[in-house]
């Protein structure tokens, strides 16, 4: 708790300082259909910074943000016919819903009430509705409408997401995420309540779903949950409507359940903490306290007659739950009570809905004994089940305790569906005699269970995999959903061990796919062993059972059949063995396929042929290469003559369901074979760059996609970004041949967590995105850039050309052009939040790259890195690299650099900065709280310009600087924070550095420094490539940077040429050859523009500038406003005059710039000089997330605030 308490608090101070000023606000974005790209008129993306005062409280781990339109939304609501009137179905009305993508899919609704009508008549705002998906009628929601906003819980095949109020004023503001990216279930351990259940688990076959159950449902809130949403019964009972009205998305769909709120349970709703019946204890555990008390307060207040089940909502983390039992003197009907921290329906649903599987009779189903899964629960037993434990390691479905069981979990969380025996359970326990006095109403359905078809019984080989096949109909024409589980009892852990009885095998979500492999294609391919998914290696028996769900709305129905496997353990495995994997073959070659036959072909197994077939779609689908060949261990087959990224070959026994994969190989030539954009199936004849992408993150392995010359246009409005979700390389023709053209639609790529992935010889440009990363967003990966080009992109959020959150390595590249409306305008590095570390390991390092021409509305015109992590692999390289011509409103023009905590050492060496602009630290800015190493040596910085400090601007950080040439930037070369003396670290002179003006302080016998009035011209030419790749300011032949830097200095510089050329290393970035341009005919030494402002350089934004503005001469005094003299200093609002303010916003573009220049006022520049600054010059400290008070006046706008 004090961990998510801390990371609100956290997230709290940076959301709240985001107001911009912007005469035209920007217009949300409609969503739009993934399918067809049509815009939805309910569901809009912000255009601007969100608002909020906190972070939403479901707290997903990442989510898009959106605006309902109320309205519209209403309107369709209010025409949605009673689920029981006549003909709903054909009436119903039909809403947008969002996705976690962005999104929107079309549903079918009927309004489907869950309060008792009473109830109901007390809060008219409240409307609950059932929907089904209209082009996947699998998938079905629980919609909620109340005074808060919108509740959606969409459950289909495989997957389930949510939709939720973001909290807060702003009532239309809502996220849309999906359910894996939720925090872990805050679930503790909790007594069996076992029953007898034998004989309905042994049974082969059954069904459910012609009778629908309604339970009429007490609930009964403390004080600290009613605290939590909001303190008033209309606002607890908005949230538990739309916490039942999800919970009967799951028990309609499994077990033909509905809970409708009894008439009165507002009576159960404790406002105040202190005054309500139940303990409350942060540091314990009284949970069966709080049950049992429950039971006797619902019992008391609304007697026995008047609720079928009762529960309790709690702030307390996990559970409990026991049977129903309304037989004799003493009703069990409310022994339960479910709770969270964050107790919002998402972090609460799957909890609940476990706890009432305990009241309906269900039991634990996981066999793990690690963890949390073995220990005893007071004098009640252990948490696992001997008799129904028929789940491996830790489970996964609602009644397992996946994320309990380290070192055996399968998985975090647990996923929104039943196993098996859990609906056998209880199908048996509702049924009890001790149980249907509670009271229930039976509703007839008309739905007929499907009927099903687990097929033969084999025998087959140990180390082995194989494929069950399953069929099944229904009579209604309902779309079914299929899983196939493993029903055997055995000795707990560890998972990955046949013992000859335990289960081996997990249950997946429910998929329209009535087959499934055993283990998964991606194990078998890779060779990898996954907890669930183990072969077995003994003799023994496998008992499966096939389930099929109906999906019906509002009261599904399942069946299921069962089949036997007999495993022979003196054969097998049975194994391709003339494929290592990564091979690359020629297109209509000719292969000769060897396996292992591993006595398959003797008895009791007697495999007499193999069928041996190709696929590249990862088992989707299979192209036969040769139906029928003795089971002799090798045979001859010809490729396709095509193209094949990822292929693999299937050698099957022809009569039994054994089988083997080989790894992965391919064949010559690419698999694109357009360059227009879609968004279906890759076939050979007709692939799109989207739909290769989609395909390789299938794949197993490392892929490589090669794309011919061409530009790619990405044009499906809604489609999203290419998101890389598997270790890839994607190679060009080169970045002026092979281009991925976003088209302004949508950010290009996104590359998601732990995902390697090479970009090769390619151009990214017209990205646009309202989160991070216009042209990519690297999401806790690991990314690598050669010879790419990112031009001409822009970010609402930062890194308008690339945003990185994990690893990324960027050589021989160009990042120009690009627009971020916060931080990064070419690159947004932002690897921590305050004191949070997105990824401890999180690094950005630019090698012999150009940063050139972007802009950014806060800090970092060209690089922004921000990074806390106390791990030594976290760290910031430049090197041999140009960042020239970038803008920051704020602090950075070329580079802003926060760290703090950091035990490595960061590098900038052998890189120019040069024409960078920005409000204060022209080329550099760099915060810290901790003193940070950082090696700053044999650099260039020269022609930046900014209000204050045009060079380098030091605001903490133990930065060692070597070799530098830093002069002839405007307003002075170095500058300080008023209270420097009290940050970490310091600004050192390594030695051997050229400072213009002298503002450096650099005291080492080998340093060089002018003054402010009578500045050390260092000589440089003109800013061109001079032979490299990169651009340079190569000193002249009578530089005093030449040959100055002693012997000690990098072996190279900045283009590559080795060091030292003559009888010492020259000072600067670079290192004067013989090629390099001679002096021009000499002028008279400039004198230096104390306050030179540039032409165009803007204030930041309100949001992005300190406190108060830095002043520009050591004996500046804050004043109303600026007057000429050497004392001018700007007020903490930005005035016409040094720092004229663009008369328009930047604009979303190549390179986002004013639409109109500034105009100097008539006290742009003063009339006298400053005298040279002996001391630290002092500014008013700009501090990272610094804001001042909001201006009423200033517009409000929106923008997706993403967590990663």
């Amino acid at each position: 708790m004090l961990a998510r308490l801390l990371l609100a608090s956290l997230v709290v101070t940076a959301l709240i300082t985001i107001v911009v000023s912007l005469p035209q606000p920007a217009q949300p974005t409609a969503l739009s259909h993934s399918a067809t790209g049509q815009t939805s008129p309910f569901w809009q993306i912000p255009a601007g910074p969100v608002l909020a005062a906190e972070p939403p409280a479901d707290d997903p781990l990442r989510y898009v943000t959106l605006l309902a339109v109320e309205e519209p939304i209403d309107a369709v609501l209010n025409r949605a016919p009673r689920e029981d009137s006549p003909r709903a179905w054909e009436r119903a009305a039909i809403l947008d819903l969002p996705l976690p993508d962005g999104s929107v899919a079309s549903f079918a609704l009927v309004e489907s009430p869950v309060m008792a009508p009473e109830l109901a008549a007390r809060y008219p705002q409240i409307r609950t509705y059932l929907g089904q998906q209209r082009d996947d009628p699998s998938v079905t929601a629980r919609l909620t409408r109340s005074q808060n906003g919108y509740h959606a819980f969409i459950i289909g095949p495989t997957t389930s997401s949510y939709v939720t109020p973001y909290g807060g004023p702003d009532r239309t503001l809502h996220i849309a995420f999906a359910s894996s990216d939720l925090p872990p279930i805050e679930w503790l351990p909790e007594p069996e309540d076992d029953h007898d259940h034998d004989a309905l688990s042994i049974a082969q076959s059954g069904s459910n779903g012609s009778m629908r159950r309604d339970y009429r449902l007490a609930i009964a809130t403390t004080g600290e949950y009613a605290q939590f949403h909001g303190g008033t019964t209309a606002s607890v009972m908005a949230e538990v409507v739309a916490l039942v009205n999800a919970t009967n998305a799951i028990f309609e769909r499994d077990m033909a359940v509905r809970f409708t709120l009894a008439a009165n349970t507002d009576q159960l709703f404790f406002l105040d903490p202190a005054t309500d019946p139940y303990p409350n204890d942060p540091e314990g555990d009284d949970r069966v306290v709080l049950a049992t008390i429950n039971n006797t307060e619902m019992l008391n207040r609304l007697g026995q007659a008047n609720f079928d089940i009762g529960h309790l909502l709690t702030t307390e983390s996990g559970g409990i739950g026991f049977g129903l039992n309304c037989s004799g003197p003493q009703h069990q009907k409310a022994i339960a009570n479910s709770g969270s921290s964050q107790p919002t329906v998402a972090n609460l649903l799957i909890t609940f809905a476990h706890e009432i599987g305990h009241q309906f009779g269900a039991s634990h189903t996981f066999n793990s004994s690690s963890g949390l899964c073995g220990q005893n629960y007071g004098g009640f037993g252990p948490n696992r089940s001997a008799t129904s434990a028929y789940e491996a390691a830790s489970g996964s479905t609602i009644m397992a305790y996946p994320g309990l069981c380290a070192p055996e979990n399968i998985q975090n969380g647990a996923d929104s569906y039943f196993h098996l025996l859990s609906l056998l359970q209880m199908q048996s326990f509702l049924v009890q005699p001790f149980v249907t006095p509670c009271g229930v109403q039976l509703t007839p359905t008309g739905n007929t269970p499907p009927v099903v078809d687990a097929g033969s019984s084999y025998t087959i080989p140990a180390r082995t995999p194989f494929e069950l096949v399953g069929t099944a109909s229904d009579a209604d024409g309902d779309p079914l959903t299929f899983t196939w589980e493993q029903y055997d009892l055995g000795a707990a852990s560890p998972p990955l061990s046949d013992d000859g009885a335990r289960p081996i095998f997990r249950s997946f979500p429910p998929s329209a796919n009535p087959n499934r492999l055993f283990p998964r294609y991606l194990d078998i391919v890779t060779g990898q062993e996954s907890i669930g998914e183990t072969l077995p290696t003994t003799n023994r028996t496998l008992t499966f059972r096939f389930t099929a769900r109906d999906n019906r709305p509002g009261a599904g129905a399942f069946a299921f059949d069962s089949t036997a496997l007999t495993v022979v353990a003196a054969a097998g495995p049975f194994q391709i063995t003339s494929i290592a994997g990564g091979e690359r073959f020629a297109q209509g070659a000719s292969l000769s396929v060897t396996w292992d036959v591993a006595n398959t072909n003797l008895a009791p197994i007697s495999c007499a042929n193999v069928q041996i077939d190709l696929t590249e779609d990862a088992g989707a689908s299979y192209t036969t290469l040769l139906a029928s060949t003795p089971n002799d261990g090798s045979a001859n087959v010809t490729l396709p003559n095509r193209a094949m990224l990822a292929a693999n070959l299937r050698v099957k026994c022809t009569d039994n369901i054994f089988l083997d994969l080989s790894p992965t190989f391919s064949t010559a030539g690419s698999i694109v074979t357009k360059t227009s954009d879609d968004n279906g199936t890759c076939t050979r004849e007709d692939c799109a760059l989207r739909e290769a992408v989609s395909l390789t993150n299938d794949l197993p392995g490392a892929n490589v996609l090669e794309l011919n010359a061409g530009v790619y246009q990405l044009s499906l409005n809604g489609a999203g970004p290419l998101v890389l979700s598997d270790t890839l390389t994607i190679e060009g023709a080169g970045p002026d041949q092979t281009i991925i053209d976003g088209g302004g639609l949508d950010q290009i790529i996104r590359v998601t967590r732990e995902t390697s992935v090479t970009l090769r010889n390619l151009t990214l440009r017209n990205g646009t995105t309202t989160v991070d990363g216009g042209g990519l967003s690297n999401q806790f990966g690991n990314v690598t850039l050669i010879d790419v080009i990112v031009e001409n992109n822009h970010a609402d959020g930062r890194g308008g050309g690339v945003h990185n959150d994990g690893q990324m390595r960027i050589e021989r590249s160009i990042i120009r052009n690009n627009h971020a409306k916060t931080d990064g305008g070419g690159i947004g590095s932002r690897l921590s939040f305050r004191f949070f570390d997105y990824d401890p390991l999180g690094s950005l390092e630019i090698v012999d790259s150009v940063i050139r021409d972007n802009t950014a509305d806060n800090r970092g015109g060209g690089v922004y890195f921000s990074s806390f992590s106390a791990d030594p692999a976290a760290h910031l390289r430049i090197e041999r690299s140009a960042l020239v011509h970038n803008r920051s409103l704020s602090g950075g023009g070329g580079l802003s650099f926060l760290t703090n905590n950091s035990t490595s050492q960061s590098v900038i060496e052998n890189v120019t900065f040069s024409g960078n602009s920005a409000d204060f630290g022209g080329a550099i800015e760099t915060f810290a709280s901790t003193p940070n190493e950082v090696r700053f040596a044999f650099n260039t910085l020269t022609n930046n310009r900014a209000r204050f400090v045009g060079g380098f601007y030091w605001g903490g950080s133990a930065v060692t600087a070597t070799g530098n040439i830093i002069a002839a930037n405007g307003d002075r070369d170095c500058g300080f924070p008023s209270d420097a003396a009290t940050r970490p670290g310091s600004l050192t002179s390594g030695g051997s550095n050229l400072v213009g003006d002298g503002t450096c302080l650099f005291d080492a016998t080998s340093d060089q420094s002018g003054t402010r009035q009578a500045p050390l011209d260092p000589r440089l030419a003109p800013l061109s490539d001079y032979g490299s790749t990169t651009l340079t300011h190569p000193p002249y032949d009578d530089s005093p940077a030449l040959d100055a830097a002693g012997a000690t200095c990098p072996d190279t510089d900045q283009r590559g040429i080795a060091r030292p050329v003559g009888p010492a290393c020259d000072i600067g970035a670079v290192e004067r050859s013989a090629s390099d341009p001679l002096a021009p005919t000499p002028t008279p030494t400039p004198t230096a523009e104390p306050s030179a402002t540039p032409t165009t350089s803007p204030t930041a934004e309100p949001s992005a500038t300190p406190t108060t503005s830095p002043t520009a001469g050591p004996s500046a005094t804050p004043t109303t406003s600026p007057t000429a003299g050497p004392s001018v200093t700007p007020t903490t609002s930005p005035t016409a005059g040094p720092s004229a303010t663009p008369t328009t916003s930047p604009t979303a573009g190549p390179s986002a710039s004013p639409t109109t220049s500034p105009t100097a006022g008539p006290s742009a520049s003063p009339t006298t000089s400053p005298t040279a600054s002996t001391t630290p010059t002092a500014g008013p400290s700009p501090t990272p997330g610094a804001s001042p008070t909001p201006d009423p006046s200033l517009q409000r706008v929106y923008i997706p605030l993403v967590r990663r």
